[in-house]
């Protein structure tokens, strides 16, 4: 059931130092609103800035020391040898919206039929049975266990 009354919402959005983001834009050679965002975001020294903007594969965390990795990823790989159809659910922030997008793109390159479901426990169980999924991928960060426990309720 949705919830109809509106609620207001107020953004306190602060203002970058002008004279850092337009000392930035120059020694970078980059916009003044590309500037705004990085001072906005406490990166104001050029050498910081280029180390955020040129981001080092190496200096990111090894996904598989998360638990379980090695498992999620000899079941994605089964499932694109495969050919199965693979559900992704991502909620709708920002990172959600991302995640679920790129993982879509890499899917269907690989000729995958790959789709998203909405963020209901139900919505996504019952997409999940009625496509004849068996991979649901969640992203960011997964799903809340009412998710899971839907779905495996369908078997899904």
């Amino acid at each position: 059931m949705h919830d109809n009354n509106k609620r207001s919402v107020i953004w306190n959005i602060g203002q970058p130092d002008a004279k850092k983001s337009s000392e930035l834009a120059k020694k970078l050679g980059i916009s003044e609103f590309l500037a705004k965002l990085l001072v906005a975001k406490g990166i104001d020294d050029a050498d910081e800035a280029l180390k955020f903007m040129n981001c080092d594969y190496m200096l990111l965390h090894d996904p598989f020391l998360l638990p379980d990795m090695d498992k999620a990823a000899k079941r994605i790989h089964e499932a694109i040898d495969k050919k199965e159809k693979i559900l992704i659910y991502g909620d709708y922030d920002v990172d959600g919206i991302t995640s679920v997008a790129v993982l879509y793109l890499y899917f269907k390159s690989k000729g995958i039929i790959a789709c998203s479901a909405g963020n209901h426990a139900q919505g996504v169980a019952l997409a999940a049975s009625r496509m004849g999924v068996r991979s649901i991928i969640c992203m960011p960060d997964g799903a809340p266990i009412s998710k899971v426990e839907a779905t495996k309720a369908l078997g899904a």
